[in-house]
């Protein structure tokens, strides 16, 4: 059999003649790429070292290692938006990090209830609602429990419709009570002349939704799940498109069911959907009023920055605005 020594010969030169042979003084002097191929072709048939197994027939190549090496930066091609939005989460995260050591988070005080009445209720940040609102407050939460179960169901059966659809973070999809029970005490502060009934039935999220559509699926797939809820009975209330935000991207929506109960449903793309995610503690703490105004600022420059490097759908613009009419 013709032996075929000299296809070993390039991965040996690379290599400076023998593992570390580069980085040991005198190593060239002492031995090249030619003696050590000569070495290897005397060995016997089967040695470990040698080019060929105990029947006498070639071994395979070893691997040029230079195909393993990472390419240098001026190397790689323009970057896929996937691969920017991969780095520019890696940065936000690192900024974020950065930013709770800069503005640790208050811890919060537990609410005194000591005072309270009977049957009342108060929250960890101290919203409060009176006996005859808690218990309407406490309905409304089993009510909205109770239509949650019809919804899922029918929002699942949508998602296995609509090629590409995603539903994403069930497990947040429904309000907790004192989370639910907060957001009626924030409405009736702000309008104390207005009944708990009212405050109840606006809260629009007490059962939310999120679908994720790949970029090239995100309009049609959109306009696609808002055709079925429209199928299933559901009335569009609201739909804001905030693509052209610089602090949030994607599509919010509201629908309200025949027996009244509102719930959102939001489209993303899974880099919209990573951002608000990421993006989520830095919007509580822009809602808080305790916080400090000038963390303001640099909390609303992060939203940016975030939503900055989000890729945008092609033909977004195609999805429009629907405001609320006659209510």
């Amino acid at each position: 059999m013709a032996r075929q020594e000299d296809q070993y010969a390039p991965v040996l030169e690379d290599r400076g003649g023998e593992p570390g042979g580069r980085d040991r003084p005198g190593a060239a002097e002492r031995w090249s790429a030619a003696d050590l191929q000569q070495r290897l072709a005397a060995l016997p048939d089967g040695h470990p070292s040698s080019p060929y197994d105990a029947d006498g027939s070639l071994r395979p190549s070893p691997v040029d290692l230079r195909e393993l090496e990472l390419p240098l930066p001026d190397e790689v091609g323009p970057a896929e938006p996937g691969g920017a939005w991969a780095g520019a989460v890696q940065e936000a995260r690192a900024r974020w990090a950065e930013h709770q050591d800069r503005w640790p988070q208050e811890e919060r005080t537990p609410a005194d209830r000591g005072g309270d009445e009977l049957g009342s209720w108060r929250g960890d940040g101290g919203q409060f609602l009176n006996v005859e609102e808690n218990v309407v407050a406490g309905h409304a939460h089993e009510r909205v429990c109770g239509a949650e179960r019809g919804l899922t169901a029918a929002l699942e059966d949508i998602e296995a419709d609509v090629p590409g659809a995603r539903l994403a973070g069930l497990e947040y999809r429904l309000k907790d009570e004192d989370r639910f029970k907060e957001k009626i005490a924030e409405g009736l502060a702000l309008t104390p002349e207005r009944p708990v009934e009212r405050v109840v039935a606006k809260i629009p999220d007490a059962v939310r939704y999120t679908y994720l559509f790949n970029r090239d699926r995100y309009v049609d797939g959109s306009w696609e799940v808002r055709q079925k809820l429209e199928e299933r009975g559901y009335s569009l209330a609201l739909s804001i498109n905030s693509w052209e935000s610089d602090q949030y991207k994607g599509v919010n929506s509201r629908w309200r069911t025949d027996e009244g109960q509102l719930f959102e449903v939001q489209f993303h793309t899974p880099e919209s959907f990573d951002a608000k995610q990421l993006t989520h503690e830095a919007y509580e703490r822009l809602r808080n009023p305790r916080t400090d105004r000038h963390e303001m600022g640099e909390l609303r420059a992060f939203q940016q920055e975030v939503s900055r490097n989000i890729p945008v759908p092609d033909r977004v613009d195609e999805i429009p605005d629907y405001p609320e009419k006659g209510r």
